[in-house]
């Protein structure tokens, strides 16, 4: 810390009118944090790897394009007799389905 005289003759300290006496305080470095070397070149390695590896394996195949193939139970119902109707295809679905895994001894 400088002090610089002032034309009264005392010291000043910037904003204290009068020089510090206490414990000093350390001085700490504030820089950017740099991560250390060996990760540095590990995460290029693990890039070039990568590239290298990428180049290797070709194109990407296409996505394939899943469409909807449902249809509906009964288009348009318009009474209970067809709701009834629909829930009755949907346990048969639904038994048809489960009748393929064999069944747990937890059920």
């Amino acid at each position: 810390m400088r002090f610089i005289s002032r034309p009264d003759g005392e010291a000043d300290s910037g904003c204290f009118p009068f020089r510090p006496t206490g414990a000093r305080i350390p001085f700490v470095n504030l820089t950017q944090y740099h991560p250390p070397i060996r990760r540095l070149q590990e995460e290029f390695a693990m890039r070039i790897a990568r590239r290298k590896y990428t180049a290797a394996r070709g194109p990407r195949p296409e996505k394939s394009k899943i469409t909807d193939n449902s249809e509906p139970w009964l288009k348009n119902p318009d009474s209970i007799a067809d709701y009834l109707e629909i829930s009755r295809l949907v346990q048969e679905s639904e038994t048809l389905w489960l009748s393929r895994f064999r069944p747990s001894s937890t059920d």
